[in-house]
Protein backbone atom coordinates (compact mmCIF):
# COMPACT_ATOMS: atom_id res chain seq x y z
CA UNK A 1 0.00 0.00 0.00
CA UNK A 2 2.87 2.37 0.54
CA UNK A 3 4.43 1.80 -2.85
CA UNK A 4 0.97 2.86 -3.79
CA UNK A 5 0.65 6.11 -2.07
CA UNK A 6 4.28 6.84 -2.85
CA UNK A 7 3.00 6.63 -6.92
CA UNK A 8 0.54 9.21 -6.19
CA UNK A 9 3.20 11.33 -4.57
CA UNK A 10 5.54 10.82 -7.93
CA UNK A 11 2.27 11.75 -9.85
CA UNK A 12 1.63 14.60 -8.27
CA UNK A 13 5.86 15.56 -8.79
CA UNK A 14 5.74 14.81 -12.19
CA UNK A 15 2.68 16.99 -12.53
CA UNK A 16 4.35 19.73 -10.63
CA UNK A 17 7.07 19.45 -13.23
CA UNK A 18 5.04 20.04 -16.12
CA UNK A 19 3.87 23.10 -14.58
CA UNK A 20 0.64 21.36 -13.27
CA UNK A 21 -0.92 20.99 -10.13
CA UNK A 22 -2.35 17.88 -9.03
CA UNK A 23 -5.47 18.43 -6.62
CA UNK A 24 -6.35 16.82 -3.49
CA UNK A 25 -9.50 15.65 -5.40
CA UNK A 26 -7.63 14.32 -9.11
CA UNK A 27 -4.83 12.39 -6.31
CA UNK A 28 -7.53 10.78 -4.27
CA UNK A 29 -9.53 9.54 -7.75
CA UNK A 30 -6.01 8.29 -8.61
CA UNK A 31 -5.66 6.53 -5.82
CA UNK A 32 -9.11 4.69 -6.06
CA UNK A 33 -8.33 3.42 -9.58
CA UNK A 34 -4.64 2.33 -8.11
CA UNK A 35 -6.78 0.28 -5.15
CA UNK A 36 -9.13 -0.81 -7.76
CA UNK A 37 -7.08 -3.09 -9.83
CA UNK A 38 -5.61 -0.71 -12.16
CA UNK A 39 -2.21 -2.13 -13.96
CA UNK A 40 -1.34 0.87 -15.10
CA UNK A 41 -2.12 4.60 -14.91
CA UNK A 42 -1.37 7.81 -17.58
CA UNK A 43 -1.33 10.92 -17.40
CA UNK A 44 -2.61 11.83 -21.29
CA UNK A 45 -3.82 14.95 -22.77
CA UNK A 46 -2.93 18.67 -22.22
CA UNK A 47 -1.10 18.24 -18.25
CA UNK A 48 0.93 15.57 -20.12
CA UNK A 49 2.31 17.66 -23.06
CA UNK A 50 2.35 21.11 -21.55
CA UNK A 51 -0.54 22.80 -23.29
CA UNK A 52 -2.74 23.08 -20.33
CA UNK A 53 -4.97 26.20 -19.51
CA UNK A 54 -6.57 26.60 -16.29
CA UNK A 55 -9.12 25.64 -17.62
CA UNK A 56 -8.26 22.34 -18.79
CA UNK A 57 -9.33 19.38 -17.27
CA UNK A 58 -7.27 15.94 -16.18
CA UNK A 59 -7.03 13.12 -18.53
CA UNK A 60 -6.26 9.49 -17.96
CA UNK A 61 -5.80 6.09 -19.59
CA UNK A 62 -5.80 2.99 -17.18
CA UNK A 63 -5.16 -0.24 -18.00
CA UNK A 64 -7.31 -2.86 -16.33
CA UNK A 65 -7.44 -6.73 -16.02
CA UNK A 66 -10.83 -6.75 -17.83
CA UNK A 67 -13.07 -5.21 -20.81
CA UNK A 68 -14.26 -1.85 -19.41
CA UNK A 69 -17.64 -1.59 -19.63
CA UNK A 70 -20.01 1.57 -19.49
CA UNK A 71 -20.07 3.03 -15.98
CA UNK A 72 -21.10 6.28 -14.59
CA UNK A 73 -18.40 9.19 -14.69
CA UNK A 74 -16.46 9.58 -11.34
CA UNK A 75 -15.64 13.15 -11.33
CA UNK A 76 -16.08 16.80 -13.14
CA UNK A 77 -13.01 17.99 -15.02
CA UNK A 78 -11.47 14.18 -14.93
CA UNK A 79 -12.02 11.80 -18.29
CA UNK A 80 -10.92 8.18 -17.18
CA UNK A 81 -10.35 6.10 -20.06
CA UNK A 82 -10.27 2.53 -19.45
CA UNK A 83 -8.23 -0.20 -21.72
CA UNK A 84 -8.96 -4.38 -21.16
CA UNK A 85 -7.08 -6.77 -22.02
CA UNK A 86 -8.76 -7.07 -25.27
CA UNK A 87 -7.31 -3.46 -26.27
CA UNK A 88 -11.15 -1.88 -26.09
CA UNK A 89 -11.33 1.78 -24.69
CA UNK A 90 -14.01 3.32 -23.26
CA UNK A 91 -14.77 6.51 -21.53
CA UNK A 92 -16.25 6.90 -18.55
CA UNK A 93 -19.54 8.34 -18.83
CA UNK A 94 -20.23 7.02 -22.30
CA UNK A 95 -21.97 4.52 -23.92
CA UNK A 96 -20.57 0.88 -25.39
CA UNK A 97 -20.90 2.18 -28.73
CA UNK A 98 -18.42 5.16 -28.19
CA UNK A 99 -15.58 2.81 -27.37
CA UNK A 100 -12.85 2.57 -29.66
CA UNK A 101 -9.54 0.03 -30.39
CA UNK A 102 -6.32 1.36 -28.42
CA UNK A 103 -4.42 0.44 -31.85
CA UNK A 104 -6.05 3.18 -32.65
CA UNK A 105 -4.56 5.64 -30.48
CA UNK A 106 -0.89 3.74 -31.88
CA UNK A 107 0.11 3.80 -28.47
CA UNK A 108 3.70 2.72 -27.93
CA UNK A 109 5.47 2.39 -24.69
CA UNK A 110 8.99 3.13 -23.91
CA UNK A 111 11.31 1.87 -20.65
CA UNK A 112 11.61 5.22 -19.18
CA UNK A 113 7.74 6.15 -18.10
CA UNK A 114 6.79 7.79 -20.79
CA UNK A 115 4.19 6.93 -23.87
CA UNK A 116 4.33 8.19 -27.70
CA UNK A 117 0.85 8.05 -28.98
CA UNK A 118 -2.06 10.32 -31.49
CA UNK A 119 -4.18 11.95 -30.71
CA UNK A 120 -7.81 12.41 -32.03
CA UNK A 121 -9.92 15.64 -31.85
CA UNK A 122 -12.66 17.01 -34.21
CA UNK A 123 -11.57 20.00 -36.94
CA UNK A 124 -13.51 22.35 -36.18
CA UNK A 125 -14.94 24.45 -39.11
CA UNK A 126 -16.79 27.52 -39.03
CA UNK A 127 -20.29 27.37 -38.71
CA UNK A 128 -21.80 27.86 -42.56
CA UNK A 129 -18.52 27.17 -44.64
CA UNK A 130 -19.02 24.83 -46.81
CA UNK A 131 -16.85 22.21 -46.51
CA UNK A 132 -15.31 20.14 -48.80
CA UNK A 133 -15.80 16.28 -48.93
CA UNK A 134 -12.32 15.26 -48.61
CA UNK A 135 -11.35 17.97 -45.98
CA UNK A 136 -9.92 16.17 -42.57
CA UNK A 137 -12.80 15.35 -40.37
CA UNK A 138 -10.00 14.77 -37.16
CA UNK A 139 -6.81 16.49 -36.48
CA UNK A 140 -4.27 13.60 -35.47
CA UNK A 141 -1.40 15.30 -33.09
CA UNK A 142 1.37 13.12 -32.25
CA UNK A 143 1.20 13.48 -28.33
CA UNK A 144 2.86 11.93 -25.29
CA UNK A 145 1.59 10.07 -22.15
CA UNK A 146 3.70 10.14 -18.87
CA UNK A 147 3.10 6.41 -16.30
CA UNK A 148 1.80 7.20 -12.99
CA UNK A 149 1.42 4.07 -11.56
CA UNK A 150 3.25 1.52 -11.44
CA UNK A 151 6.27 4.03 -11.48
CA UNK A 152 8.30 1.61 -13.34
CA UNK A 153 7.76 -1.62 -15.58
CA UNK A 154 9.47 -3.90 -12.75
CA UNK A 155 7.05 -2.45 -9.89
CA UNK A 156 4.24 -5.11 -9.10
CA UNK A 157 1.30 -3.37 -6.90
CA UNK A 158 1.30 -4.63 -3.72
Amino acid sequence: MRRRHRAIDAGAKCCMNSGAHLPAAVAQLLRELIVGGARSVWLIGSRANNCATDRSDWDFLVFQTEDPIPTTARQTGVDVLCVGPSGRVLLEGQPEDFGFALSDLQWTENERGFASYRGKRFVEYPEMQTIDADAPRFHRPHLRAQRLWPESHNDDDA
